[in-house]
C-alpha cells in the first residue's frame, strides 16, 4: 500500500490519539514533557522544552506547538476528543473488529479492497500533480490508472511492482505547494487527527468532488461503495498498528506523543507529495500510514 486519505485515514489515526485528560493545559504539559517514555532512556535537555527521548521523540516541538495558537488553540477540545476516541470507541469498537478481520479476512483479500480504495483517488492524484508542475509524477499516475485498472481491475497495485509508485499527492498538498497556510490541530471524535487546511480541502472539497465524479461516471450513488471501501481500509490499517500501539499506549502524555508523531509524519508526506522542503518533515518512527492511513 501507498499512500492512505480521507476517512479511514484520519479515521484510524483518531482512534489511536490518545491523551490523559481533556482540559490539560500548558502548565501541566510542561511538567509531563520532563518524563521519560521509558525508565531509564537517553535523553538531551536543550532550550525552549526540548526533550528527546529514547523514541527519538522531540517534545520541545511538541511542547512549542502548545505555544502557538495557530497550531493547537483547540487544545482542550482535542484532549477530549482524544479520550473519547480511545477510552471508548476504540477500545469497544474498532480495535475489536480490527482484531476479528484479522483473523476471518485473507491478507490478500484486504490488500485487494485497500489497493482498489486507493486507486479511486489516483485520478485525483493525477490533477494535482498537474497542478503542481510534477508532470513526470503525473505520468505515473496515468500509468497505474491504466496498468492497475487492466490488469487488476484497481485491485493488484502491479503499478507498483513495475516501480510506478504514487506521491500521493492530493487537493491539501496542492495549497501546500502554493504557500497555504496548515491552519491548527483538530482531533474529531470518531474521524481523527487533521488540520483545517486538511480538513477543507482533501476531506470536504476532494471527498465531494469524488464522490460526484464516480456518480456521474457509474450513473449510480457512489457513496454506496466509496464510503464503505474507506471505513474498511480504516479497519485495516488499524490492525495493521496492533504491533506498534504500545509506544502510543505506554507514553506519560499520549496526547502529546501521538501529535507530535502524527505532524511529523503529515511534514513527511506533504514533502514526498509537493517534491519540497518541508521543516521538520522526517520519517517518523512509528508507522501510523499506518499513521497516513491516519493522516
Amino acid at each position: 500500500m501507498t499512500k492512505r486519505k480521507s476517512f479511514s485515514t484520519l479515521l484510524v489515526s483518531s482512534l489511536l490519539g490518545l491523551s490523559l485528560a481533556s482540559c490539560a493545559g500548558v502548565a501541566e504539559y510542561k511538567q509531563q514533557a520532563a518524563i521519560p517514555m521509558t525508565p531509564t532512556p537517553e535523553q538531551t535537555v536543550k532550550e525552549n522544552g526540548v526533550v528527546l527521548n529514547s523514541q527519538g521523540i522531540d517534545y520541545g516541538k511538541e511542547y512549542r506547538a502548545y505555544s502557538n495558537p495557530d497550531m493547537d488553540r483547540f487544545q482542550r477540545f482535542n484532549r477530549w476528543a482524544t479520550n473519547i476516541n480511545l477510552s471508548y470507541l476504540d477500545k469497544y469498537i474498532l480495535r475489536p473488529i480490527a482484531v476479528f478481520n484479522n483473523k476471518v479476512v485473507s491478507p490478500d483479500l484486504q490488500n485487494a479492497l485497500v489497493n482498489l480504495d486507493n486507486y479511486l483517488d489516483e485520478p485525483f492524484s493525477l490533477i494535482t500533480n498537474v497542478g503542481t508542475g510534477q508532470f513526470k509524477q503525473a505520468g505515473i499516475n496515468l500509468g497505474r490508472l491504466i496498468v492497475n485498472g487492466l490488469f487488476g481491475l484497481g485491485m493488484l497495485d502491479w503499478g507498483q511492482e513495475l516501480g510506478m509508485v504514487s506521491n500521493g499527492n492530493n487537493f491539501d498538498y496542492f495549497l501546500a505547494y502554493y504557500n497555504v497556510g496548515t491552519g491548527s490541530y483538530i482531533m474529531i471524535p470518531a474521524y481523527g487527527p487533521t488540520v483545517t487546511r486538511k480538513l477543507v480541502a482533501y476531506t470536504l472539497v476532494q471527498g465531494e468532488a469524488k464522490s460526484l465524479a464516480y456518480t456521474a461516471a457509474l450513473n449510480t450513488a457512489a457513496g454506496w461503495y466509496t464510503f464503505p471501501l474507506s471505513i474498511y481500509s480504516g479497519i485495516v490499517a488499524r490492525g495493521q498498528l496492533i504491533n506498534q500501539e504500545a509506544m502510543i499506549f505506554n507514553s506519560p502524555d499520549r496526547y502529546a506523543t501521538f501529535k507530535s508523531v502524527w505532524l511529523q509524519n503529515y511534514s513527511f508526506k506533504q514533502s514526498l507529495a509537493t517534491a519540497t522542503s518541508v521543516p521538520q518533515a522526517t520519517e517518523p518512527a512509528v508507522d501510523l500510514d499506518l499513521l497516513d492511513q491516519f493522516n
